[in-house]
């Protein structure tokens, strides 16, 4: 990152496709020195202590899934394994610490009712940040598969 730093100048370090391994210990050793600021995928369920280690290691930005504003659907038809208590408390820290954060949702996926979509729609208001809402994609059916 050095490199890149003193070549190209970024604001900002986009760090994409995979979650950091935050969870892992020997890795927040090594970054715990890091002071360039970055963005990066979390869960959306992050521990507070891993929140806060990124936050304090230059995490500005960041983007996480939730899916569905529906905490029934979301666990037992997506299989999450999400929680609203953990989404509002990891979104509680990010505007504490005034990281800006980008929640993805879904629409239109398996066995989505009516009342579904009106939950994801008040979690979306509820929440804030700058959602990204993701038209489901049956990626099994696209390749001949089915679930």
């Amino acid at each position: 990152m050095d490199y890149l730093q003193d070549k190209f100048k970024p604001d900002l370090f986009y760090i994409l496709d995979e979650l950091l391994p935050y969870y892992n210990s020997s890795w927040r050793k090594q970054w715990e020195n890091n002071f360039y600021s970055y963005m990066c995928y979390i869960r959306a369920d992050i521990s507070s202590e891993q929140l806060n280690f990124l936050c304090d290691t230059g995490l500005r930005v960041t983007a996480f899934g939730i899916e569905s504003g529906d905490e029934e659907y979301r666990n037992n038809i997506l299989n999450k394994n999400l929680f609203d208590k953990d989404i509002f408390r990891t979104i509680s820290i990010l505007n504490k610490r005034e990281i800006k954060y980008i929640p993805f949702f879904m629409y239109n996926s398996p066995f989505e009712t009516l009342k579904i979509k009106e939950n994801t729609r008040l979690m979306l208001k509820k929440i804030g940040g700058f959602p990204i809402i993701w038209e489901y994609q049956d990626l099994y059916a696209e390749c001949g598969r089915t679930m």
